[in-house]
């Protein structure tokens, strides 16, 4: 379980490192943040009738943050609400429905060698019902602005969904049907996420985001 915890908590230090620790000269208490959540007027996920938060199409998107405005410029109430929508973001696109199949998965795989599929089906299926960990959300309302990054809030928002979704695609590929020799080789490889593009922006605006 620990590589898919490992890649669910990467996740969440960039939640972190790059909708929080990059940001301003501290005036977190003028910033009006809008509702922290995923609100109305579209889903936070990839379903239709709009995109999520400020990394969606025509506005500023459900948090009132402008996309436009670079991250060393935000406030801490700014901060905290892009948190809370990235997290939001996370936890629709990695529900316990698959982050729980994928963690036991893994253990079922790396744990004993040349496990058969059948096998690894019925080791998931009582890992599940014994209940998985469940991971542990950022806690938003401890985050402060304060940082150099000049990358914005619309580029770091599509940088951290695109993360996410990578996240989510790795863990629906961890399936018992990777059962054999190369189980543990297999696993390691879907674990072995790539930066999206989406990322190259911030990760040249911001040294060192993705250390």
């Amino acid at each position: 379980m620990k590589m898919v915890a490992r890649a669910t908590t990467l996740v969440s230090i960039g939640l972190v490192s790059m909708a929080i620790a990059c940001g301003s000269d501290g005036n977190g208490d003028d910033g009006t943040g809008g509702s922290a959540g995923a609100g109305t007027g579209g889903s936070a996920g990839a379903g239709t009738g709009g995109t999520a938060g400020m990394a969606g199409s025509g506005g500023g998107g459900t948090s009132g943050v402008d996309p436009s405005k670079q991250l060393d410029e935000v406030t801490n109430a700014e901060a905290m609400t892009l948190c809370q929508e990235l997290s939001d973001y996370s936890a629709m696109q990695l529900p316990r429905s698959l982050t729980d199949p994928s963690s036991c998965t893994v253990a079922a795989l790396t744990i004993q060698m040349n496990m058969t599929e059948a096998a690894c089906d019925q080791t998931v299926t009582d890992c599940i019902a014994a209940g998985a960990p469940a991971p542990e959300p950022p806690d938003c309302s401890a985050f402060m602005a304060g940082g150099t990054c000049t990358a914005t809030v619309g580029e770091t928002v599509a940088c951290t969904q695109a993360l996410i979704d990578a996240t989510a695609a790795a863990f629906a590929m961890l399936q018992c049907s990777l059962a054999g020799a190369d189980a543990t080789t297999q696993v390691m490889n879907i674990l072995d996420i790539t930066l999206p593009t989406e990322c190259d922006t911030v990760e040249t605006k911001c040294p060192g985001t993705f250390m």
